[in-house]
């Protein structure tokens, strides 16, 4: 794939700006860190077999690119450490849940049902 020739847009600003590579990585983040959630939920309600662990991989992954990454301005810091806060939050929620759902505390409430003994 070739290096994509720096196009103009609105405010004379290009696509090769490092502000908006920042800005993409940023919405990725917080896109995959709503979807790691919704997995989590649908886990702990019964619908999926196996915690989504490899999504939480690639968030953290994600989530550590970005730390490593230059911030362009002081807006994109902000922002950057706000999505930092909201992951430590959900995180330390998903890990008490996942801790609780081991220990039995937590059950889930549908799955598939299983019939035993005879034909379904």
């Amino acid at each position: 794939m070739g290096v994509a020739a720096p196009t103009s847009g609105v405010g004379g600003s290009d696509i090769t700006d490092p502000g908006i590579r920042f800005e993409t990585q940023l919405q990725a983040a917080q896109s995959l860190i709503e979807q790691v959630n919704s997995l989590y939920a649908q886990f702990l309600a019964g619908v999926e077999l196996k915690p989504p662990r490899e999504a939480r991989a690639r968030l953290d992954a994600q989530l550590a690119s970005l730390l490593k990454s230059q911030k362009p301005t002081a807006a994109y810091q902000f922002r950057f450490n706000a999505l930092q806060a909201t992951y430590a939050s959900y995180r330390d929620r998903w890990d008490k849940q996942m801790k609780d759902f081991e220990s039995g505390k937590i059950r889930p409430v549908a799955g598939p049902k299983i019939k035993r003994g005879g034909a379904f």
